[in-house]
Protein backbone atom coordinates (compact mmCIF):
# COMPACT_ATOMS: atom_id res chain seq x y z
CA UNK A 1 0.00 0.00 0.00
CA UNK A 2 3.22 2.29 0.43
CA UNK A 3 4.12 2.24 -2.89
CA UNK A 4 0.61 2.86 -4.22
CA UNK A 5 0.72 6.13 -1.73
CA UNK A 6 4.13 6.97 -2.99
CA UNK A 7 3.05 7.00 -6.68
CA UNK A 8 -0.18 8.75 -6.18
CA UNK A 9 2.20 11.57 -4.22
CA UNK A 10 4.85 12.01 -7.22
CA UNK A 11 1.32 11.95 -9.72
CA UNK A 12 0.23 15.29 -7.40
CA UNK A 13 4.04 16.73 -7.87
CA UNK A 14 4.36 18.88 -10.53
CA UNK A 15 8.09 18.53 -12.39
CA UNK A 16 8.90 21.73 -10.73
CA UNK A 17 8.12 20.37 -6.88
CA UNK A 18 9.78 17.13 -7.80
CA UNK A 19 13.41 19.63 -8.78
CA UNK A 20 12.37 21.33 -5.19
CA UNK A 21 12.43 18.00 -3.41
CA UNK A 22 15.74 16.97 -4.83
CA UNK A 23 17.65 20.03 -3.86
CA UNK A 24 16.54 20.19 -0.58
CA UNK A 25 16.92 16.80 0.27
CA UNK A 26 20.21 17.40 -0.72
CA UNK A 27 20.48 20.43 1.61
CA UNK A 28 19.52 22.93 -0.34
CA UNK A 29 18.21 26.35 0.85
CA UNK A 30 14.58 27.19 0.02
CA UNK A 31 15.85 30.13 -2.50
CA UNK A 32 18.06 27.27 -3.92
CA UNK A 33 15.29 24.83 -4.86
CA UNK A 34 13.61 27.65 -6.42
CA UNK A 35 16.14 28.90 -8.97
CA UNK A 36 16.52 25.25 -9.82
CA UNK A 37 12.65 25.21 -10.28
CA UNK A 38 12.21 28.17 -12.04
CA UNK A 39 9.83 29.35 -8.75
CA UNK A 40 10.12 31.60 -6.42
CA UNK A 41 11.35 31.19 -2.80
CA UNK A 42 8.31 32.23 -1.06
CA UNK A 43 6.59 29.49 -3.63
CA UNK A 44 8.78 26.56 -2.23
CA UNK A 45 8.66 27.82 1.41
CA UNK A 46 4.64 27.76 0.84
CA UNK A 47 5.11 24.05 -0.29
CA UNK A 48 7.56 23.33 2.40
CA UNK A 49 4.83 24.54 5.04
CA UNK A 50 1.29 23.75 3.45
CA UNK A 51 1.54 21.11 0.85
CA UNK A 52 0.95 18.30 2.13
CA UNK A 53 1.90 16.06 -0.98
CA UNK A 54 5.07 17.92 -1.18
CA UNK A 55 6.01 17.86 2.73
CA UNK A 56 5.26 13.89 2.69
CA UNK A 57 7.64 13.71 -0.68
CA UNK A 58 10.33 15.54 0.94
CA UNK A 59 10.26 13.63 4.21
CA UNK A 60 10.16 10.55 2.41
CA UNK A 61 13.43 10.81 0.19
CA UNK A 62 15.23 12.97 3.33
CA UNK A 63 14.39 9.31 5.25
CA UNK A 64 15.61 7.07 2.42
CA UNK A 65 19.01 9.54 2.22
CA UNK A 66 19.38 9.54 6.33
CA UNK A 67 18.74 5.73 5.48
CA UNK A 68 21.82 5.07 3.24
CA UNK A 69 23.73 6.83 5.01
CA UNK A 70 23.68 4.77 7.63
CA UNK A 71 23.84 1.73 6.40
CA UNK A 72 27.15 3.64 4.50
CA UNK A 73 28.71 4.39 8.11
CA UNK A 74 27.70 0.85 9.35
CA UNK A 75 29.59 -0.49 6.06
CA UNK A 76 32.94 1.40 6.66
CA UNK A 77 32.58 1.23 10.32
CA UNK A 78 33.19 -2.76 9.97
CA UNK A 79 35.82 -2.32 7.36
CA UNK A 80 37.45 0.23 9.58
CA UNK A 81 37.10 -1.97 12.74
CA UNK A 82 38.54 -4.92 10.53
CA UNK A 83 41.52 -2.93 9.38
CA UNK A 84 42.85 -1.79 12.82
CA UNK A 85 42.61 -5.34 13.72
CA UNK A 86 44.42 -6.44 11.33
CA UNK A 87 47.09 -4.25 12.09
CA UNK A 88 46.94 -5.02 15.75
CA UNK A 89 47.49 -8.78 15.01
CA UNK A 90 49.92 -7.39 12.30
CA UNK A 91 51.59 -5.37 15.02
CA UNK A 92 51.61 -2.35 12.70
CA UNK A 93 49.28 -0.18 14.83
CA UNK A 94 51.46 -0.24 18.38
CA UNK A 95 51.53 2.62 19.69
CA UNK A 96 55.62 3.48 18.99
CA UNK A 97 54.40 3.32 15.29
CA UNK A 98 52.09 5.31 15.07
CA UNK A 99 53.73 8.06 17.10
CA UNK A 100 52.04 7.76 20.21
CA UNK A 101 54.76 6.33 22.22
CA UNK A 102 58.72 5.94 21.97
CA UNK A 103 59.91 4.61 19.35
CA UNK A 104 61.25 0.33 20.28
Amino acid sequence: MEAEHNSNTLRDLTDAQRIAIRVLVMGGTDREAAEAAGKTRETVNKWRHRHPEFRAELNRERKQLQDHHVDRCRTINGLWLDFVQQGMMDDDLRPSRCGAGPAP
